[in-house]
């Protein structure tokens, strides 16, 4: 285990320190290093910049803008918003089953799908119905119970019925594709299965992998493209199988609990733009096929200690004890029905888990783990090092691949989209949730 050298005002990622160092003699400056396993690439590749760069400081945290409005009615705790010309909002309760359109002021809403019959379409049974802007302020609407897709006009009107854009290698949620632009439309496929050895057994258990394919389908051509694959799981976990005196057999895994995992967003221009967890930079791959890798990001990279190492894995085990998962249990022999009980997964070792915490964190939403605001900017949410004050903090970051602001927004909120110049922020507050909209700055 080794230390990051802080250089300047900010830590660099402990892989690019040295060789840094080596090629410029510079005490500020850091090269790029791009990860060894970057996938199956589309096009040329293109990097950014002399093989010594300088170092960018770290921004201070600051507050979000003020609330200039917010909705009346009672929503559901999982939004996804999308702004109109005009300021007209569409609202996608996902946990309600329903599709609002809201005049600018967010006072007024109209109906456009529910699952009651009270629109004029009912919303569909899926839970991750997914949002994607397309031409002409039109959206499309993702049915994923149906495997159907509506076209709905600005007005709130359901212009047509589609079939699907994607084919079945697509991520089944729908929830992982960020939009279409520029003609073509990102999504994540599904990670490939492996099998994994067992201990107590010499049966294998399929299990996905770490990593799954990011894909750009041109609409026109339906062709479709692999990106590159990205980190989006913890992958393979240590299985073993034990047999109890009854007969039974139960499965259990051992689990990291820092998981390292990439982002990606789709930008206006139709580029695809991956956030490496590895060492904070940026992949930017454009619609002509080119890819462009930006320089490491700053950011405080915090080493972990022995006893903060150990310390996690007690925090984690009490939290499991007092919460709990199923286990289910077969009879090896026999027709016995199964069985369950109260599991609490084991963990790996201290001494194995990573030196270093990833510098952002992936939430539920967005599927993707990264958004983008209406002038391109990616923001992810940071790893908090230490307990603070508020909510949330989001990193900000340029289409020059440069950490440009560090935004924190109210805490028990979280980031349902974004306008020109706003973001609006969704509460929860237990099976319901609230809507707002705020000034970025």
């Amino acid at each position: 285990m080794r230390i990051a050298p802080r250089i300047g005002k900010c830590w660099l990622p402990p892989a690019t320190v040295g060789v840094a160092r080596a090629r410029s003699g510079r005490k500020r400056s850091a090269t790029n290093s791009l990860p060894a396993s970057a996938g199956l690439l589309v096009g040329a590749i293109v990097t950014i910049g002399s093989p010594a760069i300088e170092v960018q400081d770290v921004p201070p945290i600051r507050q979000l803008g003020a609330v200039t409005a917010a909705v009346a009615d009672t929503v559901g705790a999982n939004l996804t918003v999308r702004v109109l010309r005009g300021g007209a909002v569409l609202v996608n309760d996902m946990s309600r089953h329903r599709l609002t359109l809201y005049d600018s002021s967010l006072r007024a809403g109209r109906l456009i799908l529910d699952s009651s019959g009270s629109a004029v379409r009912l919303y569909g049974s899926g839970y991750h119905n997914g949002l994607l802007a397309i031409a002409g302020d039109s959206t499309l609407f993702l049915d994923n119970a149906a495997r159907a897709a509506l076209v709905i006009a600005p007005s709130g009107a359901i212009a047509r019925v589609t079939s699907f854009p994607w084919g079945p290698e697509a991520n089944p949620t729908l929830d992982a594709a960020a939009g279409i632009a520029n003609g073509s439309l990102a999504y994540t496929g599904l990670p490939p299965r492996i099998e994994v050895p067992v201990l107590g057994s010499d049966q294998p258990q399929s299990a996905e992998s770490d990593s799954a394919p990011l894909i750009r389908l041109n609409l026109a051509t339906r062709r479709a493209d692999t990106l590159t694959t990205m980190k989006v799981g913890q992958g393979p976990v240590k299985y073993s199988r034990i047999m109890d005196t009854a007969g039974y057999v139960w499965s259990s895994n051992t689990q990291n609990p820092i998981i390292a995992l990439d982002a990606w967003a789709l930008l206006s221009d139709g580029t695809v733009a991956v956030v490496r967890t590895s060492d904070y930079h940026v992949d930017w791959f454009k619609s002509d096929g080119t890819r462009i890798a930006t320089p490491p990001m700053a950011h405080d990279w915090h080493r972990l200690t022995d006893s903060e190492k150990v310390a996690l894995l007690d925090s984690v085990r009490r939290y499991r004890v007092t919460h709990p998962g199923m286990q289910t249990g077969r009879l090896l022999s026999g027709d016995g029905p199964p069985k369950t009980r109260s599991w609490v997964p084991d963990f790996i070792a201290a001494e194995e888990l990573p030196d270093y915490l990833p510098p952002f964190t992936r939430q539920f939403r967005p599927a993707a783990g990264a958004f983008a605001d209406a002038d391109d900017n990616i923001w992810v949410q940071e790893r908090p090092v230490a307990s603070i004050d508020g909510g949330p903090v989001f990193a900000v970051i340029s289409r020059a691949g440069v950490l440009v602001d560090r935004v924190q927004i109210p805490g028990g909120t979280s980031i349902a989209g974004f306008g020109p110049g706003v973001v609006f922020l969704q509460g929860r507050m237990g099976a319901s949730g609230s809507l707002a909209r705020a000034r970025i700055r």
